[in-house]
């Protein structure tokens, strides 16, 4: 697993714990919320570290998975990549310790809430990790600087989806050398969410476009899938006089169509004046073209369409 010569305190073993209710349906949630989980605390790792160096990678080992309550035991090595700065200095205790007390003070941030309420309140737990991180401490050269907060508002995400499939009944923890922080079970947040968040202002314009038709929405619950370009876009269908001819096959499309549509296009604008995302709604199907030639799926906008 690692290399021979490796120090005992390079590592932090920290375990998650679920403890999950017996003789309940759905028995693969218990699994499904432990793997999550792994993941989420591995892309908190990553993010903790790379807010101190950008040369610090963490790997997360599975040391072990015990009965009962489901106890997955994990180790982190910690691994400098080509940074002359930090070879034979004893850095990897001190980053190893930041990214244990990390994962807690932000899951005692999580503690009792449900729900993110602001962008205020997560500015204020990255200013809380900034912090504690190791800054220049014993001459060592790490620079600690804030985690981005797209990145925090993804880890929380993480977080998230991590403990959904619980029950109200289950409970889960992560412990380290003999101490448990919990893991709130209540916590939701979406990407729909994570955007409204990170978005300052939003620029709306309508155009006529040309939208290869990539998925269908035939049960009329989610988006369409579309090429715009080179990309993959979802757009809600605005149009239900048009859709009520597509579901009762009055309208037929197959692979390679086309649609010919007055579409309005939402664009997010974050707080440092990039894009955090662009949203589409097809107002109006002007009409199908059976064709997919890539010079015909986005058209100039052309006239202005209200």
């Amino acid at each position: 697993m690692t290399e021979g010569n490796e120090r005992q305190d390079d590592f932090a073993v920290t375990v998650i714990e679920i403890d999950y209710t017996p003789n309940t349906l759905d028995p693969g949630r218990v699994f499904r919320s432990m793997a999550a989980l792994i993941e989420a605390f591995q892309s908190i790792d990553r993010n903790l570290a790379g807010a101190v160096s950008a040369t610090v990678e963490p790997e997360v080992y599975l040391e072990r998975v015990e009965a009962g309550s489901i106890r997955a035991v994990l180790r982190t090595l910690l691994r400098e990549v080509d940074d002359d700065a930090l070879k034979n200095l004893d850095w990897k205790p001190l980053v190893g310790q930041y990214l244990v007390k990390g994962k807690q003070q932000l899951l005692t941030w999580l503690d009792g809430k449900s729900k993110v309420e602001s962008r205020t309140e997560v500015l204020g737990l990255r200013e809380g990790l900034l912090e504690i991180a190791p800054d220049n401490v014993e001459g060592l050269r790490l620079s600690a600087r804030p985690i981005p907060i797209e990145r925090l508002l993804d880890d929380l995400r993480k977080l998230s989806d991590g403990v959904a499939p619980l029950l109200p009944s289950d409970s889960a923890e992560f412990e380290f050398d003999g101490i448990s922080t919990t893991i709130e079970t209540r916590f939701r947040i979406s990407q729909d969410e994570i955007e409204l968040l990170l978005t300052q202002q939003t620029v709306e314009s309508t155009a006529e476009m040309v939208l290869l038709v990539k998925k269908p929405d035939y049960l009329g619950r989610s988006r369409w899938e579309f090429k715009l370009g080179d990309q993959t876009v979802e757009a809600k269908m605005r149009d239900e006089a048009w859709l009520d001819g597509f579901r009762t096959g009055h309208t037929i499309l197959k692979p390679g169509y086309s649609l010919r549509a007055i579409v309005k296009s939402e664009m997010a604008i974050g707080f440092e004046a990039a894009v955090v995302a662009t949203r589409y709604e097809v107002l109006r199907v002007l009409g199908v073209i059976a064709t997919d030639s890539p010079a015909q799926h986005h058209l100039p906008p052309g006239d202005e369409a209200g």
